[in-house]
């Protein structure tokens, strides 16, 4: 229950027709041609019923498969040709554009189902001015609601239960990088020097509990007081790269030529635990 819980909890927020003002009747799904009201009714009807169907179809079963990166924005681009056909041509994930093969998996799902929708043919082209149907082109933007972050927290739990480690706090100390790690069913507490040199993290201790560590490394004891700080640190292409929480936020901090700066953003563990970090940020064993 991975992605496919993301797209069951979107609510439309915006719907735009590139040909709106050049359109005698909008698409019609299923039965919204029995709405015998204005343009705007039935393109209201037939937007929440597509909405609907597309919630309740047997594609987003499959959409579990895909590691998501939980995005409070999601524009997916489609167009309706002149047979009535449905095409997801394009999808923006604002939150992490970078996430191709993601949007890739995506992409190739909602298409899916497109085609069984266009096997049934639930939908009616739009006309044009002159009745002849028409093209249309149209983006849909969703975000997600509260339901997304109940997941999540199941979804960390699961995690949890997958790994041994998970990176806790980074320190620079005494021109020491060092890298903490908690149990996530122990207490454990691992301390790590990151050689910026040799570009490996070695591993130097393991410390029962957290006040035991405190104990060396007396920064501990404010940890949990604190909402910004680093968690990890580590080499990426040759760059010393950061791993920053801000609140609840992951930032990928780049400190190529001295320059501090934030190349990507994860709005949470679990989108973190899903990226290209991924074996830095958690350790199933020593």
């Amino acid at each position: 229950m991975k992605l496919k819980l993301l797209l069951l909890t979107l609510l439309l927020t915006g719907w735009n027709y590139s040909q709106t003002n050049s359109l005698k009747r909008p698409f019609i799904f299923e039965d919204c041609d029995t709405v015998n009201s204005s343009f705007e009714d039935i393109q209201s009807c037939s937007e929440k019923k597509l909405i609907k169907d597309f919630n309740r179809s047997l594609i987003t079963s499959k959409l579990d498969k895909i590691e998501p990166c939980y995005n409070k924005k999601i524009t997916l681009f489609f167009e309706i040709n002149k047979e009535g056909e449905l095409h997801f041509t394009k999808l923006i994930n604002r939150k992490h554009p970078y996430d191709t093969i993601t949007i890739a998996k995506t992409l190739k799902l909602v298409n899916e189902y497109a085609d069984i929708l266009n096997k049934s043919k639930k939908i009616k082209p739009a006309l044009n001015d002159k009745g002849i149907p028409s093209r249309i082109t149209s983006s849909m933007i969703f975000h997600s609601n509260y339901i997304i972050s109940e997941y999540l927290e199941k979804r960390i739990e699961e995690i949890d239960s997958e790994i041994k480690y998970k990176a806790l706090y980074a320190h620079l100390d005494n021109k020491k990088y060092l890298n903490f790690y908690q149990g996530t069913q122990s207490k454990e507490i691992l301390v790590y020097e990151f050689n910026p040199v040799s570009k490996k993290n070695i591993y130097l201790k393991k410390y029962a509990s957290i006040t035991e560590a405190s104990s060396q490394y007396s920064y501990l004891k404010n940890l949990k007081y604190r909402t910004d700080y680093p968690v990890l640190y580590y080499h990426h292409y040759n760059e010393i790269i950061e791993i920053r929480k801000v609140n609840e936020e992951y930032n990928v901090v780049n400190y190529s030529n001295q320059i501090k700066d934030t190349i990507l953003s994860y709005e949470n563990f679990v989108s973190l635990y899903y990226s290209e970090y991924h074996y830095e940020v958690v350790k199933k064993s020593l």
